[in-house]
């Protein structure tokens, strides 16, 4: 499946500012990353803690998390999968404008 591919463009095209792209399942779990700088462990523990807010959201719906000085944005996507970035914070603003369309981009593999 090319989620990699979808996490790997989102991450080029907003780098130094996001850090890392997640897609997790309903469960916390790990679909796909595209880690940048970040280790596979650390991704898979911020995907994981967002799995209890994800759950509460709408669909699409979004949620921005600091943590230091990084921004974490979660969006459901559609069956309970959800998306995280890890960003810095104070530039993390513009790295969510492509939200929608990397969620439709998703979607269309699941």
């Amino acid at each position: 499946m090319p989620f990699r591919a979808i996490l790997d463009t989102l991450l080029a095209a907003h780098q130094p500012a996001m850090r890392a792209a997640i897609f997790c399942d309903h469960e916390g779990e790990r679909v796909d990353a595209a880690c940048g700088e970040m280790s596979q462990f650390d991704v898979d523990v911020i995907g994981a803690s967002m799995a209890a807010a994800a759950q509460q959201m709408p669909h699409l719906g979004r949620l921005r998390v600091v943590v230091g000085d990084d921004a974490y944005w979660v969006m459901t996507v559609d069956l309970g999968y959800y998306l995280v970035i890890v960003c810095q914070r104070g530039f993390d603003i513009p790295c969510t404008s492509e939200f929608q369309s990397v969620a439709d981009a998703l979607v269309a593999y699941m």
